[in-house]
Order: C-alpha cells, then structure tokens, then sequence
C-alpha cells in the first residue's frame, strides 16, 4: 500500500535564514580581507614607487597645506597673476640671490649693455637657474667670469616652457639683450600641458600655472587657476575645486579625484594607480613618450613646437636673436655615451627643420670622458662641473670673446 505524498513534503527547501546571514557574512569578510590585504600591499610598494598611492583627502589636505604654507610665509616663491609663480625680487638666503629684477645675481645691471659687451637673457626653469649650487658655481656667472659678456639669469624652478616663455614676453626686453635664451630641459614637456603641479606628482608643490593650447595654426592662452592670494584662500577654504583645474590638464585623473571608491576602497586604488601607471607609459594614444624618445604627434610634442616657434618670432621681431639650448640630464648623457639618441631629439630635429638655431651640448659631456656622475647634484641638477660645460658651450656657439 502506497502512502501519497503532500505537495509541500516534496517541494525544494528554501535557505533558512541563517544561511543567508552566513553567506552574507562570508562575503563581506572576503571583501575586508581583500580591503585589508590591498592596504597593506600599498604601504609595502609606496616607498618603491616613484608616485605614492595616497587618498584622496590626503592629496586635497596636503595640496591646501602647501598653498598656506606658500601664502603665510615670505619665502622666494610667491603667487604671480599671469605665470603662476615668481622667485621673489631681493630675495637672498644661503646660496641663492636674487636682485632687484629678479634674476638670479647679487648684480645690479644698467637698462643698456656695457659698451662693447654682448648682452645674453637666458630664461627657463630650474636648470637655467641652476638649483643644487651657489651663484657663483652657475653657467650664468661662469659665462661672465670667463668671456666678456653680460649673461643675465631669468630661471626660476619648476617653470615650462610656456611660463619663460610668458615671462621673456612681459619683462625680456627691459635690460635690452642682444640674445635671448630659452633652456629647455626634457622634464618640460610634460609641463606644457600641465595646470596644477599636484596631478603629476602629489609631492610637487601648490604651484599652478597657466598653459597654451592649439587652436588650429594659434596658440590660445589659459590662465593660471590660481592668480592672486584670493584665489590660493579660496581653494584652501574648497580644496575640491582643484577639479575644475583638470579639465585642461593632461596629468588629470577623475578616477582619482571624482570616483566614489577612490576616497573609500584601497583595493580600487591600488588597482586604479598600476592601471594608470601602464595606461601612461604604453596605452595611452597622447602619451608622451614611445621606446625612449619623445612621440611626434602628441598634443604635448606639438605645442611644445609652436610655443618655442612663437619665443623666436617675438625675440626676432624685437630685435634680438633667439637661441634654444637644450639641457640634458642623466638619462640622456647615459643614452648618448652608449650610441642611443636623446629623448629630445625628435624636438631637436623639429625645431632645426623649422629655422630655428638650437645649441644642443649633449655631445660635449660625453666627449669630455668624465663620468656622468660629476656633472650632477644628488637631485639631478648641474655641478659646478657640469654647468662649466653648459657655460663653455654657450660662449662657443655664441662666439663671445674670452677676458
């Protein structure tokens, strides 16, 4: 005799409840787990990488602390309204000098040259004005103390091309030069497409700046974000603003500074900052940079070209004579002495194809069979031994005569 069987008895048991909380729970220990493991990868890796992973907050805080710092204290730098930043006139502390027009000398120049001395401007960043050494160990004075010239030294760290640029535009002339320089050292082609120093590298500084961009054949302007001390206290009191500055920023990441997670989550940080770090170096279509040398056809490449093409119709339609002379660091002294060009060739042939006169003394370094190392400062600007050969060079090319 066979007994039926209820509906119920032989329809599928459904979870209990606490099964469900089990799973629940599982999932989210799996998921701290894998929060927890990321955030102890990312203290590991931090002191190996280049760029730190930081968060969010930490990157706004320190950004605002810094523009305080750069505001509160009468320090060399402080805000300019049209180049972001300026080395303070009279400035004088430990090595560095600056005199009353702001160039980089204890010396006062008459507005006129000397009788019989060829006046030189040289303008650019940090490797014009030689950071890491005291005036006289700079090619600017080295120049005056060995050939009868005047070199006046208008560097100011960290600038573009495109802020020398602005500043030879605004004051180049008031000293009357007969030649003007402008440096131009590899690290400034990613500068000429940057706003705000902090989407490069957290750890460079509150300095924003403004920047060209190509409207078909023309150079349009951007101004700097941050223009006055107003400005700087605004985005102290809204650090977030700072995103406004991306939208015209190469270097700018909304996965960094707009995506929820990234305030929240270590794991998308770790893996949003490795996945940036490759996207740059191979996958990007502007990226900058392809096998060592710099790409032809990225929008950094070419304004880069038509800013330095605009410094030399400027200098030319005001009488003097532009010259740009390249300033190679490390990489490319090391690429040199092994037969590898320069990462700056493709500009270096750009701008001489386009009549520009252009004074690249790589070739002199490698030639002198000193080791690279002596031309250097631990923090990759010039010695007093590599701004010698910078100084020797310059005088040749511009044939100056010797004292």
């Amino acid at each position: 005799m066979t007994k039926s069987l209820d509906k119920a008895s032989i329809a599928p048991r459904r979870p209990g409840r606490r099964r469900i909380i089990g799973v629940g729970l599982a999932i989210l220990g799996s998921l701290a787990l894998l929060e927890g493991v990321a955030a102890v990868m990312t203290a590991v890796v931090n002191p190996m990488l280049d760029t730190p992973i930081l968060r969010r907050g930490t990157l706004l805080t320190q950004q605002a602390r810094r523009l305080a710092s750069l505001i509160d204290t009468e320090g060399r730098e402080e805000i300019d309204r049209d180049l972001g930043w300026r080395y303070r006139r009279g400035f004088a502390a430990g090595h560095d000098t600056i005199n009353g027009a702001g160039m980089r000398t204890s010396r006062t120049y008459a507005r006129s040259p000397s009788t019989g001395k060829l006046r030189v401007a040289a303008f650019g960043d940090s490797y014009v004005y030689c950071n890491e050494v005291a005036n006289p160990d700079t090619w600017s004075y080295l120049v005056e103390e060995g050939w009868d010239t005047e070199m006046l030294n208008y560097g100011v760290g960290g600038y573009g091309t495109d802020q020398a640029f602005l500043r030879y535009l605004r004051e180049g002339m008031d000293f009357a030069p007969d030649v003007v320089l402008i440096g131009f050292a590899p690290v400034n082609l990613r500068r000429i497409v940057n706003r705000f120093r902090g989407f490069i590298h957290p750890e460079e500084g509150p300095w924003f700046k403004p920047r060209f961009v190509l409207l078909g054949d023309t150079l349009g302007l951007i101004p700097p974000p941050v223009a006055s001390t107003a400005d700087a206290e605004r985005l102290i009191a809204d650090p977030g603003f700072v995103r406004e500055v991306g939208r015209m920023d190469h270097w700018y990441e909304p996965a960094v500074y707009q995506h929820r997670l990234y305030r929240w989550s270590p794991t998308y940080r770790l893996v949003t900052n490795f996945w940036i770090r490759l996207r740059r170096r191979y996958f990007d279509p502007d990226r900058l940079v392809d096998d060592g040398v710099f790409r032809t056809d990225s929008e950094a490449f070419r304004v880069q070209v038509a800013v330095l093409h605009a410094f030399a119709d400027s200098v030319e339609s005001r009488g003097a004579r532009p010259v740009v002379l390249m300033l190679p660091g490390a990489y490319d002294m090391e690429r040199n002495a092994v037969g590898l060009r320069s990462q700056y060739d493709p500009l270096r042939r750009e701008l001489v194809r386009g009549g520009l006169e252009v004074l690249d003394p790589l070739d002199a370094f490698t030639a002198s069979g000193t080791p690279i190392a002596d031309f250097l400062q631990p923090g990759g600007h010039y010695s007093r031994a590599g701004n010698a050969v910078i100084a020797r060079e310059v005088a040749e090319f511009l044939d100056l005569p010797r004292r």
